[in-house]
């Protein structure tokens, strides 16, 4: 079977994540493909392209030289390997070596980032041996690589920054022998788009191997709101209905969406579900660590802490967990510490540096966050995450102009979540842009329908006033936000807080000045605790009562005069005055707050 022979052919190359991946892929198919979906085998190619390097692939493999590099390159002694095959011309030699070279470099370069003394310091090492390998591979494209030195020319020209080039190279490495994850997973990494992803896609012929992309590639570019692979989802599942790599990209994918709790109930789901029937494995444990953080779900967290510390100490998923225990504890700089290591061992890990951006902000040190959010931007642009922190940092060090153009380009990679909008909305107020606050107020509610995104919406309506919005939208701003504060027992509070005083006075007001006192004094009864609110009280209670004296005193003068009142106001004096155009003042609005920081999307 191709997935036996891919098995062995990515071993011997070195390629035991991709092995790896195959061989679990090869146990999930122990059984038949089921049909229950009612989804035919013959629906789903499976098939490999072939190749013409299998003889000369077996010469190498029995290759005294070639054997003991490999033994050599096991034991990580990649400098000697690639010594041992200088001589050698044969495809699987000549990959060897030059991987072998590759990784030399990144260890020299791992080697010299470790002494680097500051982590958020920007990296001065790169991998030396990159450009010797480029021109290398480069004077054998097109026609003298096989479908793995394809692979490793795309994976250079990406380290290089080439990433057009790249793509182009790693989809002709995938079409032409398929069964290489390692070739996919450098491939996701350089889809920045949902459009880029789709011609990707549509430029590969359909097999398993391409729905495995597609779902990992929508996950991780969270595209939940633009696009949902349901059909390759349901194709995979029908033939590996057993499969764990399954159940833990259903994780991914809800934990990635981010939209709502909702979602990271369900990735908490799938990721318990998977460590049940699989305890020993740390494969996205990391994001279960995060739903569990989010829950603050302290006893589960703290003993998935300790059984990843029994299994492997040094992976980075180990560290991550820690340092999510610990944040969760308020050991903030403990957590940094974790999350510091959980990078030293992969300098790419993106989770990793969002979660020391949250920890900075978490004590106040907003230039230490930035940093940490551009160099996950650096590795990943297309995570709103990073973009969000970034924003969040540039609004405690009080530079709105920067905070309001990074939280639109957060809104812009992820739609669904509320807390953008909210925050975008606070940022338009704080910068004056009324309407623009409505707007992204309205949006928040619309997604998340809480208590904090009516008073922000209210607030937001109120600041823009009457000559943006009509009266009418903005009465009904204010008391769809007192109505949902009173249904949380909000007014039980002693003081009664400031921002629901401010949306009754608003309310009162538009009341007072329509002349409906009735209603007027049933909102001022709801704050008459308060300074303000029983000075409103007896001022519209005057009104009420000169009100009523004056048409039963005077009605039918008024009748025969035609003098209309309902455009006049009455004011302390005892004397009419017309009522500006505006209609009524907007209430004052509540002081900024201080920006509520726990609430990072993780």
């Amino acid at each position: 079977m191709e997935l036996r022979r891919a098995v062995q052919r990515l071993n011997d190359r070195g390629l035991h994540i991709a092995a790896k991946w195959a061989a679990e892929r090869l146990c999930d198919l122990a059984q038949p493909p089921s049909n229950a979906m009612g989804v035919q085998p013959s629906d789903i190619p499976i098939g490999s392209h072939p190749t013409n390097n299998e003889g000369k692939d077996m010469e190498d493999t029995l290759n005294d030289n070639y054997l003991l590099a490999r033994s050599y390159f096991q034991n990580r002694e990649y400098a000697r390997a690639a010594k041992v095959l200088e001589k050698s011309s044969g495809h699987k030699a000549k990959f060897l070596r030059l991987y072998a070279t590759y990784l030399l470099g990144e260890k020299t370069k791992e080697e010299a980032l470790s002494a680097q003394r500051g982590l958020l310091e920007s990296p001065r090492f790169v991998n030396k041996e990159l450009v010797n390998i480029y021109r290398k591979l480069g004077e054998d494209y097109p026609n003298n690589l096989d479908h793995f030195g394809l692979y490793l020319y795309g994976a250079v020209c990406a380290a290089l920054k080439q990433k057009d080039r790249a793509r182009t190279v790693l989809v002709e490495a995938v079409k032409c022998y398929e069964w290489n994850w390692s070739a996919w997973m450098e491939l996701s990494s350089l889809m920045d788009s949902r459009q880029l992803l789709e011609a990707t896609r549509d430029s590969i012929a359909d097999s398993v191997m391409r729905k495995f992309f597609v779902i990992h590639c929508a996950s991780e570019l969270s595209l939940k709101a633009h696009m949902s692979p349901e059909a390759e989802w349901n194709q995979l599942q029908a033939y590996f209905p057993e499969s764990l790599l399954l159940e833990r990209l259903e994780g991914v994918w809800h934990h990635n969406t981010r939209g709502t709790d909702a979602e990271f109930e369900k990735a908490e789901q799938y990721f318990k579900r998977v460590h049940k029937k699989d305890p020993l494995s740390l494969d996205n444990m990391d994001l279960y660590s995060n739903a569990l953080y989010l829950k603050e779900n302290r006893a589960d967290l703290y003993q998935l802490a300790q059984q990843a510390f029994k299994i492997d100490r040094y992976r980075y998923e180990t560290c991550f967990i820690a340092g999510n225990y610990y944040a969760l504890r308020g050991q903030h700089d403990l957590a940094i510490s974790f999350f510091e290591r959980a990078i030293k061992l992969n300098r790419n890990y993106v989770e990793a540096w969002i979660l020391i951006g949250h920890e900075y902000m978490e004590l106040r040190q907003g230039q230490a966050a930035i940093e940490a959010y551009r160099r996950a931007t650096d590795i990943r642009p297309n995570d709103y995450r990073t973009w969000y922190g970034l924003a969040t940092g540039y609004r405690l060090l009080n530079i709105p102009h920067f905070a309001r153009m990074y939280f639109e380009r957060a809104a812009s990679l992820q739609p669904l979540d509320q807390r953008i909008w909210l925050a975008l909305g606070e940022i338009y107020l704080t910068s004056k842009y009324l309407q623009e606050a409505a707007q992204a107020c309205k949006r928040a509610l619309k997604l998340g329908g809480d208590l904090w995104a009516a008073q922000r919406l209210a607030e937001a309506l109120s600041a823009a006033g009457v000559p943006n919005f009509s009266p009418t939208e903005i009465l009904q701003a204010n008391i769809a936000y007192v109505e949902m504060a009173e249904s949380q027992h909000k007014f039980e509070e002693q003081p009664l807080p400031r921002e629901i005083e401010d949306a009754l006075v608003c309310i009162i007001t538009h009341y007072r000045h329509e002349q409906n006192y009735g209603k007027a004094l049933a909102y001022a009864s709801k704050c008459e605790n308060t300074e303000r609110g029983r000075s409103l009280k007896a001022e519209i209670e005057a009104e009420a009562q000169a009100q009523a004296r004056e048409e039963a005193g005077h009605g039918l003068d008024e009748a025969s005069s035609g003098t209309d009142y309902t455009t006049r106001d009455r004011g302390l004096d005892g004397t009419d005055r017309p009522l500006s155009h505006s209609g009524y003042p907007p209430a004052p609005l509540a002081p900024h707050r201080d920006p509520q920081y726990h609430g990072f999307p993780r």
